[in-house]
């Protein structure tokens, strides 16, 4: 919602640049109209009372992000299902990373920090057995402190595929000796 307001030009109605600033009629019913198509009817019926765009957003961010201490205990749960996280030996790169962008995201859309350098070491920490060779040759010629986490999974992508077609291979030579034996 917020990008979305953003992109609008009415975040400026939830947090006003300066206080002497205030925001116009059409900037206020915009933003509420944003906010009232972003929620699910229940959420809607519990603010639908406030009067403001910025009272309604003030009671939405409380109860979905809630009190300080709730804030805390969710990030705590996130991290600890990043630092617990492992690639399945079937899982696709693209599958982990999305997992491991999506636990990051949620942490930084709940205000904590997560700094690229822990999520990339993450990355090639986490990986299969099948992905190593590649993950260590990453850690040891790569720039560990310039690179970026899309760098990396773009390195770790043309290696998988490597793997598919060797398999694919390794399954058509199968097929053929078991035909040739069965002749």
């Amino acid at each position: 919602m917020k990008f979305l307001m953003k992109a609008q030009g009415v975040w400026e109605v939830i947090e006003p640049k300066d206080d002497a600033a205030t925001a116009d009629e059409a900037k206020e019913e915009t933003a509420l109209a944003i906010i009232s198509q972003m929620v699910n009817d229940e959420t809607l019926m519990q603010v639908v009372s406030k009067d403001t765009a910025t009272e309604v957003w003030t009671a939405l961010r409380s109860m979905h992000v809630g009190a300080d201490r709730v804030k805390e205990a969710k990030v705590q749960t996130l991290r600890w299902q990043l630092e617990n996280l492992c690639m399945g030996e079937e899982e696709s790169v693209d599958d982990f990373s999305s997992k491991i962008t999506l636990l990051v995201g949620e942490m930084q859309a709940l205000g904590e920090k997560v700094e690229e350098k822990y999520v990339i070491k993450k990355l090639l920490r986490a990986v299969s057995d099948k992905f190593v060779n590649i993950a260590t040759t990453i850690e040891f010629f790569g720039s560990m402190n310039t690179m970026t986490k899309e760098e990396v999974i773009g390195s770790l992508k043309p290696y998988e595929e490597k793997l598919k077609l060797r398999r694919a291979r390794t399954n058509e030579q199968l097929l053929l000796a078991r035909r040739q034996g069965s002749l």
